[in-house]
């Protein structure tokens, strides 16, 4: 009987050998190679709270970066409007019309308009819109260029950029400045003259010829 036994004992040891037996672990561990158990790696919500966080962090990170550029671009959009004065210098010549040289108790006027105060034929309308004006004793008798230095300084409004301005130059003779727009007059026919902050304009030559 104790040899069917021992006979019976290995030929279950033999059953185990060829089918194999792996250890089980509880719950919580995993086998590992060394046929070890080894507590499993924590790969549950935490990782995802870590990511959900990180993503609200860099969110916030760019939300409140986006709220800097918008504060950096309303500053300089409200602060950079450059010069808010023109100071300028238009200097040349003013020839009379030989028809003109005998005229007696008239004086020697010029002024500028803005480019876009003056009519279809390139005259000014009105003195409202007058920018700058000089005023300068009429040489009788003489048919020499008589020179002028006409300053100009103009204000933008406020908040306004101003850069440069765009003005006709014209030259009259009148007695006074009421009738200026009614007698003789010229103007410099290769304007306007575009003038910034700190410009002198040079060379702006006028001949004064008499109204048909």
């Amino acid at each position: 009987m104790s040899d069917m036994r021992g006979i019976c004992w290995l030929w279950a040891l033999s059953l185990l050998g060829l089918t194999g037996c792996r250890l089980t672990c509880r719950d919580g561990y995993g086998l590992a190679n060394d046929d070890k158990c080894h507590p499993l790696a924590d790969t549950g919500g935490s990782a995802s709270g870590d990511a959900d966080t990180d993503a609200d962090t860099d969110a916030d990170t760019d939300a409140d970066a986006d709220a800097d550029a918008d504060t950096d671009t309303d500053t300089d959009t409200d602060t950079d409007t450059g010069p808010s004065e023109i100071t300028a210098i238009l200097a040349g010549f003013v020839t009379l019309d030989p028809s003109l040289v005998e005229v007696t108790d008239m004086q020697l006027h010029v002024a500028t308009w803005s480019w876009v105060d003056v009519d279809d034929a390139g005259w000014p309308e009105n003195l409202d819109h007058m920018l700058a004006h000089a005023v300068f004793p009429l040489v009788e008798g003489s048919e020499e260029p008589q020179d002028f230095m006409l300053p100009v300084q103009f204000e933008s409004l406020p908040g306004e950029s101003l850069m440069w301005l765009n003005l006709e130059v014209f030259a009259f003779i009148a007695g006074d400045i009421d009738t200026l727009l009614e007698g003789p007059r010229g103007r410099y026919l290769s304007g306007p003259v575009a003038v910034s902050d700190g410009s002198f304009a040079n060379g702006v030559n006028i001949v004064v010829e008499p109204v048909e």
